[in-house]
């Protein structure tokens, strides 16, 4: 890694330390522990077939990819897997990896070093914590 990547991986590193969300990434039976993530947003305009434009938004989580590991192996996110966000007043938000806008892509690196991924989801539900 060269000292730019490095520099960028950091300062990565600093705002995930002051800026992140408590999450457990989950796919089928398996699930990560508590990892932190940076919380983003990501817009897409798209034009139906009237040519009006339509704006979709997703709620995206910026997770260091060596974070994201199921039944002892790394993976990377697919369509369909759930990220679950710990909320102040004792719910779970429950996002689903998908693009709001239908689009291939569900997540993309966010450093030139590849050590964060950005997630794009939607919320498709809540469910009670456990009050910690």
């Amino acid at each position: 890694m060269n000292a730019f990547h490095a520099a960028i991986s950091g300062a990565m590193e600093t705002v995930r330390q002051a800026a992140s969300v408590d999450v457990t990434f989950h796919r089928a039976a398996y699930s990560t522990g508590v990892i932190q993530a940076i919380p983003g947003k990501s817009t897409y305009d798209v034009r139906d077939e009237f040519g009006a434009v339509i704006r979709y938004q997703s709620r995206d989580f910026i997770i260091k990819a060596s974070d994201l590991v199921l039944d002892d192996e790394t993976v990377l996110p697919q369509r369909g897997d759930q990220i679950k966000e710990e909320l102040i007043d004792g719910f779970i938000a429950i996002h689903e990896v998908m693009r709001a806008d239908g689009g291939e892509d569900v997540w993309r690196h966010s450093d030139l070093a590849r050590t964060f991924l950005r997630i794009h989801t939607k919320l498709v539900g809540s469910e009670e914590g456990s009050g910690s």
